[in-house]
């Protein structure tokens, strides 16, 4: 009896062992057309992708991640361009459909047949095209601080004001490896002063060339009225007249 009895303790203690094992965090690397996008992912459940814009890094939702974990497996991955992902040296690779190819291997990855999407900023922008495109991936859909797509493509071009609160993204959009990375220094607008000293310590040490070609490929700027990969998804939405 004995003995039946500590089997059946070390039997359960392994299990729970195993379970607590399997609730840590954990991150790995998906790759897209050669381009990899590191991601950390926690809990378990329905997946909820929380995607950073710039100048973050997928510690954006690091707070977030341990409450909702609870509840969703949430995957925070690091945009193309931010290491440790893939900094492709093309700007063409940071067209928005690159990075939405990206979000769609990482959903294919976690064998999900839907997603709910969060994003701030460019990933706000990505997640948007992607539900557009492809709705029947999408459950819900958070946005932070978006661009709203194809709106803003609108604003910039004919939008007076729109036009003079973008003109910050001129220097961005200018941006050669090897200038001054002060001219893309966004973090000193982080209020929190531990989170700016980490994003300005994680610039510094990152290249921001890639960063930077996120405005070159999708962002007008003057002559306003170039063409954005963005103008090109095609959606229908109910109307009422």
């Amino acid at each position: 009896m004995f003995r039946i009895l500590a089997f059946a303790i070390l039997i359960l203690s392994t299990m729970s062992a195993t379970n607590a094992q399997s609730c840590q965090p954990w991150e790995g690397f998906v790759e897209n057309n050669g381009v990899r996008t590191h991601y950390r992912a926690a809990g378990s459940g329905s997946l909820l992708l929380l995607v950073h814009g710039f100048p973050d890094n997928s510690d954006t939702f690091y707070h977030r991640v341990p409450e909702l974990s609870k509840h969703y497996t949430v995957v925070t991955p690091t945009l193309r361009g931010f290491p440790p992902s893939d900094v492709p040296e093309d700007d063409d690779a940071y067209a928005l459909p690159n990075v939405v190819g990206d979000l769609v291997t990482l959903i294919m990855h976690f064998n999900a047949r839907q997603v709910i999407l969060g994003g701030h900023d460019f990933g706000a922008a990505a997640v948007q095209i992607l539900a557009l495109s492809k709705p029947e991936l999408v459950s819900g859909l958070l946005l932070l601080n978006p661009p709203i797509i194809p709106r803003l493509q609108e604003l910039v071009n004919f939008d007076p004001e729109q036009k003079k609160a973008s003109e910050y993204t001129i220097h961005f959009q200018k941006y050669q490896v090897g200038d001054d990375k002060e001219v893309v220094d966004k973090a000193k607008f982080i209020r929190d002063p531990a989170r700016r000293k980490e994003i300005e310590e994680y610039l510094a040490a990152s290249p921001v060339n890639g960063m930077m070609a996120y405005y070159k490929k999708n962002y007008p700027a003057p002559p306003y009225g170039q063409i954005s990969p963005m103008q090109n998804v095609s959606f229908s939405v109910p109307s009422l007249i």
